[in-house]
């Protein structure tokens, strides 16, 4: 079915040089971060849209300017686009719920404080929104309480990219292509990784169901090269190590770190394909073709206690926490995969954000609900019938955890 899909859509496709040619020169050449002033973090393409400027350079953007990007370079759809910077926004811990630091917490004065937002803890950044928005089983970050991370889940781990890189070990150069149906073999391997390496892992629904496997998916989606001979595009090893920031050291990869650029000559995808929710959705239903494990198991769990030597991992029950809204035997069907993540979302942020501000109810989760609307309505998704029953989560110690208030 996937093969047929494939061949319908790349008949479909055209390609435009001159539109789809991305500048990097002038305004957009490539400039290293300096850390004594600039942000960088966990996401690979929120770094690189910082060092060609095509977000502001020292890493503090705001909603507008990562969505602009986002659909100008990446070919990310509106809608969705604005949903995960608002949402990216508000776990960050931001200010002024406009501003965030694309890194690490951000230094005093560097963005502007809102009284009327209510933060009740120390500004923070995209490098410290563990399980809310970030998440275990990252393609090339170590999970924060994973063995031998030291806390460490912002940074690449040039051994997980090297696990990705050999995805396509052996194929020739012109054929290789880190599409779909690889990068879901390599989700598969790293959390079956992070279940037997780190005792807190943890999947919340939001998470497991969509924002974890997309953060895969984005990576053919967004970073892919088209040309006349690929027009729904190619991955090739020179681009991704470009996107990730890793270069060659003779035989030993090495992590320029902040160091993600966008290639000198790289063709976005065409402007009137974007990615949106829907092709979002169908991927993950793709990858769940590969590996059926990934919706029916991984949508949401943790371990119960202790790494999986002991064979603790238990998934959480879809029917039981949605009221039957949604049921493990249905995710496959339509759209229901991101809609069980995002309308779980509605109830389950609350449980992180009410942490971070005291005005939770009346300036941050409108926000939220207002760009998530069109993509559920987009979705045709199910309004959930009542309310999440946190006490499923408390078993978790992952879930306990995460809800540590930084400081």
């Amino acid at each position: 079915m996937v093969s047929s899909v494939i061949a319908a859509l790349s008949s479909a496709y055209s390609f435009k040089p001159k539109e789809q040619r991305i500048d990097v020169s002038g305004d957009h050449k490539f400039i290293a971060p300096d850390f004594s002033t600039d942000y960088r973090g966990p996401c690979p393409a929120l770094n690189a849209l910082a060092n060609h400027g095509y977000i502001p350079r020292n890493g503090i953007a705001s909603v507008e300017q990562i969505v602009k990007a986002s659909t100008e370079v990446f070919g990310i759809e509106k809608d969705f686009a604005t949903f995960t910077a608002t949402y990216g926004i508000a776990f960050a811990a931001s200010p002024n719920l406009k501003n965030l630091s694309i890194g690490a917490a951000v230094r005093p004065g560097d963005v502007p404080s809102d009284l009327r937002v209510g933060l009740s803890t120390r500004p923070q950044g995209l490098s410290l929104t563990h399980v809310g928005l970030e998440h275990d089983a990252s393609p090339t970050r170590m999970d924060l309480y994973e063995k031998g991370s030291n806390g460490n889940n912002y940074d690449l781990s040039p051994s997980l990219f090297q696990q990705l890189l050999h995805r396509q070990e052996g194929i020739a150069e012109h054929k290789v292509n880190y599409n779909i149906k690889v990068l879901a073999h390599h989700r598969f391997q790293r959390i079956q990784d992070s279940i037997a390496n780190n005792a807190d892992f943890f999947l919340q629904p939001f998470s497991g169901c969509f924002f974890q496997g997309n953060s895969y998916a984005v990576i053919y989606r967004a970073f892919a090269n088209h040309s006349v001979e690929h027009p729904m595009g190619r991955l090739d090893r020179k681009t991704l190590m470009s996107f990730f920031g890793v270069y060659k050291d003779g035989d030993r990869l090495k992590y320029n770190k902040g160091g993600e650029r966008i290639p000198d000559i790289w063709y976005r995808r065409p402007h009137d394909d974007p990615y949106d929710i829907k092709k979002a959705n169908n991927d993950l239903l793709e990858m769940g073709e590969y590996h059926p494990e990934l919706i029916d198991e991984y949508c949401a769990g943790s371990n119960l206690a202790g790494a999986d030597e002991q064979k603790t991992y238990a998934a959480i029950d879809m029917n039981k926490l949605t009221n039957g809204t949604y049921k493990s035997s249905t995710l496959r069907d339509g759209y229901n995969l991101s809609c069980a993540a995002f309308t779980t979302s509605v109830q389950t942020a609350p449980w992180w954000l009410s942490r971070y501000y005291s005005k939770l109810g009346t300036m941050v989760m409108p926000r939220l609900l207002a760009t998530l609307q069109p993509l559920t309505g987009a979705l045709g998704c199910k309004v959930l019938g009542g309310t999440l029953d946190e006490t499923l989560f408390q078993v978790f110690p992952g879930f306990k955890e995460s809800l540590n208030v930084p400081q």
